[in-house]
């Protein structure tokens, strides 16, 4: 499967605009980033797969973000979902 966050349209990267990318040192070993961090490859068979993003929700503040995701073969799925650092990266979204 491929998952990929759609990055907001602003000229200036800062903290506060700079495009939700994934982070490469909070990412399964079977994932694959690609395309500035934009998009993530599941590159090997296993039930469960995570990455992060590389930025963490603020507190107090109204948050939107965007994925699309296209199935490249059979079967498979996809869980979005919340966590923590604490959570494992080969865990069900939301069960730790």
């Amino acid at each position: 499967m491929l998952f990929a966050v759609r990055a907001r349209l602003q000229t200036q990267d800062t903290p506060e605009t700079a495009p939700l990318r994934f982070n490469p040192q909070d990412c399964h070993p079977d994932i694959k980033l690609k395309y500035d961090l934009l998009c993530a490859v599941k590159v090997k068979q296993g039930l469960y797969r995570s990455v992060r993003s590389a930025a963490a929700i603020p507190v107090g503040k109204t948050v939107y973000f965007e994925m699309s995701w296209a199935r490249e073969g059979k079967g498979g799925g996809i869980c979005v979902g919340l966590s923590t650092t604490e959570m494992h990266l080969d865990k069900l979204v939301g069960m730790y």
